[in-house]
């Protein structure tokens, strides 16, 4: 499978279809998962159309992607809709293809052992309902439903604003949304919360506050901190009770949150049995395409998955050094996904310091009154020692 590409202005994320499918074959239960990434390479809709003089290597690789003849690979023909995407711009079927190569390459063979080691981390721990953040988790949850259809999965609407905002106003109609969705599972502490990249701090935090300590297991396909011990303290301590973990630690979000954007914007607020979202911060055309190919993935995945998935003895330290081979590729903070050059990442971080700043100015808003009494105190205790302090040296 050739997959060569080069990008001249920033350097992007060294990926290659040809090496993962190469590496996967050692993996428990990848059988399924080789087969599904071949057949979503091969589908790709955009890219150089095969010539009638196109070499052998080319027709056994993929890269013409059967587009002359309407062919996927496999002799199946390929969906109208994947068909129609492809435009007149090289450019712009440039950057869509790449697209689909750092999904088929990376995010979903990650994916995929998520969900496997998630699957372990809640039998272990007797959880009965996953709950996956929505917006990051927008492709982790279809493979999921897909090799788990008997466990119950909830897309979660959440984000750090609306945690924050509904712990900090005690808002009644998030509260009554979280009790509908916990109940299935007997409650909060028979949940996971899962989220591709952070440090569940805003989901500890929230349930600590509104459901008396009864706060969800955490588990994370990525984290920042190279071990739980540099986490924020509420997730260190989570941790040290055995609630919390992440499949690789040490990795940075920017690439991994950039290859799972959504197509809706982040939620903001919560009343009336709604969400409210802010508007999407980027054009939902310049991500859509990674979606189209999580879809075929998921369309592939589904004829070819053999319940090996199932298997009661898989070798899930191979699938954890798998995860960490495939997270080394992100690891490199010079090379980004190609989606970097036309929407700027940045905009997430600044917003997270918005909502700190704006916590912290409620928090101050919230104390005013207490404060003023406090210093009182404080200058009133201050006199009190010095004059005893006088009284011990006369």
């Amino acid at each position: 499978m050739s997959d060569s590409d080069s990008d001249e202005q920033q350097p992007l994320l060294e990926c290659s279809v040809s090496e993962t499918a190469k590496y996967l074959r050692g993996v428990p239960a990848a059988r399924g998962l080789l087969r599904a990434i071949k057949a979503t390479w091969q589908s790709v809709p955009y890219g150089k159309r095969r010539s009638a003089g196109a070499g052998r290597d080319a027709e056994e690789s993929g890269e013409g992607s059967g587009e002359s003849d309407g062919d996927d690979g496999g002799g199946r023909a390929k969906p109208k809709r994947a068909a129609e995407r492809s435009s007149s711009d090289p450019k712009r079927d440039r950057l869509r293809r790449r697209q689909w190569k750092e999904q088929i390459a990376l995010n979903l063979p990650i994916q995929y052992i998520a969900c496997l080691e998630l699957h372990q981390y809640m039998q272990e721990n007797g959880c009965n309902v996953a709950l996956f953040a929505r917006r990051d988790c927008g492709i982790l949850i279809k493979i999921w439903r897909l090799l788990y259809p008997d466990i119950p999965a909830v897309y979660l609407h959440c984000s750090r604003a609306l945690f924050n905002e509904a712990r900090r106003t005690h808002n009644r109609d998030y509260r009554e949304y979280i009790r509908g969705v916990v109940s299935k599972a007997g409650g909060p502490r028979r949940c996971v919360f899962v989220d591709v990249h952070g440090t569940g701090q805003r989901m500890i935090r929230y349930f600590a506050s509104e459901w008396q300590g009864a706060v969800p297991f955490c588990y994370l396909v990525s984290a920042g901190p190279a071990s739980a011990r540099k986490m924020p303290s509420e997730s260190a301590r989570h941790h040290r009770k055995g609630r919390l973990d992440a499949l690789v630690w040490g990795v940075g979000g920017s690439p991994i949150e950039m290859l799972n954007y959504d197509l809706v914007g982040s939620a903001s607020g919560f009343a009336d049995g709604r969400v409210k979202r802010e508007p999407l911060e980027y054009p939902k055309d310049l991500v859509s395409p990674a979606h189209d190919c999580a879809e075929e993935f998921v369309r592939q995945l589904a004829k070819y998955q053999d319940k090996a998935h199932l298997a009661p003895d898989l070798d899930h330290d191979k699938l954890r050094e798998a995860a960490e081979w495939l997270m080394d590729k992100l690891r490199d903070r010079r090379r980004k996904p190609i989606i970097s050059t036309v929407i700027e990442h940045v905009r997430n971080h600044e917003r997270k310091k918005q909502e700190d700043e704006e916590e912290q100015q409620a928090r101050k808003s919230g104390d005013a009154t207490s404060s003023s009494g406090k210093d009182r105190q404080r200058k009133h205790r201050s006199r009190k020692s010095r004059k005893h302090t006088k009284k011990r040296r006369h």
